[in-house]
């Protein structure tokens, strides 16, 4: 079970292209899937424990193997479970047990974190993975979309609270854009479809603004409503005095 056993053993189950034209083909092949099953459940384990400890010599045999045995799916899926549950509970930690009006200073401070784990794994996985970008992105976008409580219902409760949502609402996406925009700083040096990996993930931060966005047109004309309002007040007594 050491590193070169493990090695050896995954170029022995990759053979399945050469063996096509075999008679028994189906039969090796599903043998073949068998034995990659086998070292799967052999090596996921301390896959995982690499992971998670962030030792990057070790992750990278074990992503070798799994590479070998043409899992990188299953790959991704290991790293995702390892980190998705972290960056849903730091949002949770942030914007879960906070009063309404402390959503957007909550927010603001969850996506700086959310960046700093960014940075942070973006660099342990360019010394591990072949595809980091990939890799990174993957498990950010499961994560944002599956946050408890959703960024857009964060956005409606803090606006919908505020004695002034347009500036609520403009301070939450601003924090949002600087996110994106410390995002697109990692990676500023890629280019064409390298870049475009990071397309789902700035989806799922824009998406929840959406619906609150769309209702900025009401939330302006609300505050100018108000304050005629309170000009015709004043005019009023004005008047009444003299």
């Amino acid at each position: 079970q050491n590193g070169w056993g493990l090695t050896a053993a995954s170029k022995h189950v990759i053979p399945q292209r050469v063996l096509h034209d075999v008679a028994d083909f189906e039969d090796r092949k599903q043998f073949l899937e068998a034995l990659k099953d086998r070292l799967e459940a052999l090596v996921a384990p301390k896959l995982i424990a690499a992971i998670n400890s962030h030792s990057s010599a070790e992750a990278k045999l074990y992503v070798s193997v799994f590479n070998d045995m043409d899992r990188s799916t299953q790959l991704r899926s290991y790293y995702s479970q390892c980190h998705k549950n972290n960056i849903m509970r730091l949002w949770s930690d942030h914007c879960g047990r906070v009063s309404p009006t402390g959503l957007s200073q909550s927010l603001s401070t969850a996506y700086d974190e959310l960046l700093s784990k960014w940075h942070a794994e973006y660099a342990w996985c360019k010394q591990v993975f072949t595809s980091p970008l990939r890799v990174l992105v993957g498990v950010f976008t499961e994560a944002m979309t599956s946050l408890d409580p959703p960024p857009a219902r964060c956005l409606s409760t803090a606006v919908d609270t505020s004695t002034e949502p347009i500036d609520t609402l403009i301070s939450m996406r601003q924090s949002s854009l600087r996110f994106i925009k410390g995002l697109e700083g990692t990676v500023s040096g890629l280019q064409g479809t390298e870049l475009e990996l990071l397309y789902p993930l700035m989806l799922s931060i824009h998406k929840p603004y959406s619906h609150t966005m769309l209702r900025y047109p009401f939330l302006q004309q609300q505050l100018l409503t108000n304050k005629l309002q309170k000009i015709k007040i004043v005019r009023f007594v004005v008047l009444g005095i003299w």
